[in-house]
């Protein structure tokens, strides 16, 4: 039993190695100018190529900007943004170079308005004005200042503005209404946030609609990341995301039961559909074009061909299934099952620990032997002999999932936490919210071109890793 490896962690944040997609219902401001446009959200701020109409980043509180966020907004004369927050904190910050100053106000405003030496709040009924060189809040009487851009309750860009958007609301392909809130106009693009889908933007002069971002709570509710080809699929209990390059690319495909696709894609075929509408399917696999998924202790595994499934029971709950050749590797609450799909019989995996009868939970073949999840730790099977590796200083019984595989490492989630385990160098590193993990409460992992995904609670995180394999 191997359990002298030491653990090192992650403590610099780099923001050059992340790309997050957040997960939000409601934008709070849109602002910015001809280059750059500012989605204000209460977890970050979105920022998008005005003149390509492409998004760019995110930024978020590793980037040193306020959490809890109520107001994002953008001032012309200094080239900065200015931040409010839900406890009446505020800052002023420069996206580029980071620089930051912070201020705490004795008002929670409802309208914020940026003019050239002052900023103007609205709160209770009452009308303040901030002096930008002095750091100074005073109540004023009424504001006469013409060049005001206002935001909030008071704000200048309203949808009766622009009649097009009529009745303003999306109208998706299943007919669900997604009312306008936000509009932003800069060059000849009308900026727009649906709440509960995303960003729309229209060209002001064609009136039509030219690109949308899916930004949307669909993004936080991933339970399985599939790899198809070299396409990314995203899978929730109710729709599916085909992913692209960029995400306005991506394709959202909705699961109902009067709903079925002529698409040519494996997850979109209608015998596979059926048996998901009438379960809520806990595990996938994929290989090829062929799929395996399980519900409690039934599994239905889709060949090529996509015909009736071929149904496979086992004797308690599946915890996740793997294709390795033309083996079903299927991980239980009570140990480890073969199954051979093309003569359709189990196979014996001998003298397994008594390690794997308190549950398996990941899988992972790397060169000559295979890694088995298991609670606190790891089971390697190698020349047909079992060997233990445990986690130094871990719960014994948080179980350890979703493995993956990037270089020399093994990539785990364990108790909301993701684990990266060099199996040459025999080291264990942690991936936190201290390295820009946006999120604590992570679904599941996929490593796909020296990327990986991580899908959360508050969205679709990718982390680069090939830093690692640099420094390794």
């Amino acid at each position: 039993m191997l359990n002298f490896l030491l653990i090192l962690i992650f403590t610099i944040y780099n923001e050059k190695l992340w790309i997050n997609y957040l997960a939000f219902d409601t934008v709070l401001t849109i602002t910015g100018n001809e280059k750059t446009v500012y989605i204000g959200t209460p977890d970050g701020i979105l920022l998008f190529d005005a003149q390509k109409i492409k998004y760019l980043k995110t930024l978020t509180k590793f980037d040193g900007i306020l959490e809890n966020l109520k107001f994002v907004v953008y001032d012309r004369e200094i080239n900065s943004l200015w931040l409010v927050d839900n406890y009446s904190n505020m800052m002023n910050y420069h996206p580029i170079t980071k620089k930051k100053e912070s201020f705490k106000l004795r008002i929670l405003p409802k309208a914020i308005g940026v003019g050239k030496q002052f900023l103007y709040f609205v709160a209770n009924g009452d009308t303040y004005q901030w002096d930008k060189r002095k750091k100074k809040l005073l109540k004023i009487e009424n504001t006469k200042d013409t060049t005001i851009f206002w935001y909030g309750e008071k704000k200048k860009n309203l949808l009766r503005n622009f009649p097009f958007l009529a009745p303003y609301y999306y109208l998706d392909d299943n007919l669900n209404k997604y009312f306008y809130k936000e509009v932003f106009l800069t060059n000849r693009n009308l900026w727009v946030s649906a709440s509960g889908y995303g960003i729309l933007v229209f060209d002001i002069i064609s009136k039509n609609l030219v690109k949308v971002f899916p930004f949307n709570k669909s993004l936080s509710r991933i339970k399985k990341i599939l790899k198809f080809d070299n396409t990314i699929w995203l899978l929730s209990n109710d729709f599916f995301i085909k992913t692209a390059n960029e995400i306005s690319d991506w394709r959202f495909y909705p699961i109902r039961y009067d709903k079925f696709y002529e698409e040519n894609e494996p997850l979109l075929k209608n015998k596979f559909l059926e048996i998901f509408f009438k379960k809520t399917i806990s595990n996938f696999a994929n290989s090829k074009n062929s799929v395996a998924c399980a519900f409690e202790n039934s599994i239905y595994l889709f060949l090529e061909n996509y015909s009736e499934p071929i149904e496979i029971q086992v004797p308690s709950k599946v915890e996740n299934l793997y294709f390795l050749k033309d083996t079903l590797i299927i991980l239980t609450q009570e140990g480890i099952y073969l199954f051979d799909y093309k003569d359709n019989k189990f196979l014996d995996l001998v003298d397994q620990p008594a390690e794997a009868k308190f549950g398996v939970f990941s899988f992972l073949p790397i060169k000559k032997g295979w890694y088995f999840g298991i609670r606190g730790g790891f089971l390697i099977y190698q020349n047909q002999k079992w060997e233990k590796v445990i986690i130094p200083g871990s719960d014994l019984s948080i179980p350890i999932e979703e493995l993956a595989h990037f270089d020399n490492f093994l990539i785990a989630k364990i108790n909301n936490r993701i684990l990266l385990f060099d199996t040459r160098k025999k080291l264990f590193q942690f991936l936190t919210k201290e390295d820009g993990l946006i999120s604590e409460n992570i679904y599941c992992l996929k490593v796909v071109n020296n990327k990986l995904w991580i899908a959360h609670e508050k969205g679709i995180s990718l982390y680069d890793l090939t830093l690692k394999k640099k420094k390794n």
